[in-house]
């Protein structure tokens, strides 16, 4: 099943390139053809490109069937890419994690000194594995996290708030 074969791709091309990577043009050995085959037709306006938008579609190429498109049913462009959306799933686990260890840390300059440090540590290796673009690390992300950040509300129920804005490689606009 299509499916089966995608969840393979998805956890192969992981672990090997880096799950932000687009699978789009990667070359499918083993399948024969499509079925039921999509009607290809001609240009950005044709039929299979409309689908390949909002669907990851296979298909035939010249050197074999390929996935023709690498994409979630987003209604959001930025998160449509799979690349950027699978990139974002990953530095919302590595989020958590971060939030994880400084649950109990006392609210102040200290911590959010450090949540900063360890944010930025996180997506600089994020940017040196080629996830996020940009010719300067200011270009890749910017992360946020003091007094701007944090209401006066949100130190009185014990809040934390951390503002983080990356440039995915392949995306469209900053998210």
């Amino acid at each position: 099943p299509a499916d089966g074969l995608l969840a393979g791709l998805l956890a192969a091309n992981a672990l090997a390139r880096g799950t932000f990577r687009s699978l789009a043009g990667q070359r499918l050995p083993g399948v024969v053809a499509p079925v039921p085959m999509p009607d290809l037709g001609t240009g950005a306006d044709g039929p299979a490109a409309r689908l390949a938008r909002r669907v990851c579609l296979i298909g035939p190429e010249p050197g074999g069937v390929v996935l023709l498109s690498d994409v979630t049913s987003s209604p959001l462009s930025a998160w449509r890419q799979g690349g950027a959306s699978r990139l974002m799933a990953a530095l919302l686990r590595a989020a958590r994690r971060i939030g994880e260890q400084q649950a109990f840390a006392p609210n102040g300059l200290s911590l959010w000194t450090g949540v900063r440090r360890d944010f930025e540590a996180l997506l600089d290796a994020f940017r040196e594995a080629g996830a996020l673009g940009g010719d300067r690390r200011e270009d890749a992300f910017q992360v946020r996290c003091g007094r701007d950040t944090t209401s006066q509300s949100d130190l009185d129920n014990g809040r934390v708030r951390v503002e983080v804005t990356v440039l995915p490689a392949n995306a469209i606009e900053r998210i």
